[in-house]
């Protein structure tokens, strides 16, 4: 009875560790003179969060962070570190 109860109290612990290091997109950039402006964010299965721009010559801008924030791809003007208490999509 003893393992039920460490068991029911370390579930939810772990789930809200598993939402833990969204990385929050941030909402706008610049590049090469261009304003860019965030369209979504999606969790990757590897953890990776890729943003998603739209440009103001009409293309498509990505940045790619790991969980932890870091910039790992995407256009040299990303920021290299973001805050990880965004929202997680799929």
């Amino acid at each position: 009875m003893l393992n039920f109860y460490f068991t029911f109290l370390a579930l939810p612990t772990f789930l809200v560790g598993a939402n833990a290091g969204c990385v929050k997109c941030p909402y706008n950039m610049a590049f090469g003179g261009m304003d860019c402006v965030l369209v979504k964010s999606t969790l990757e299965n590897n953890g990776d969060t890729l943003c998603t721009y739209h440009t103001s010559l009409d293309t498509r801008a990505f940045c790619v962070y790991s969980d932890e924030g870091q910039w790992i791809n995407g256009l040299i003007t990303c920021e290299r570190m973001v805050d990880t208490r965004g929202e997680c999509s799929a």
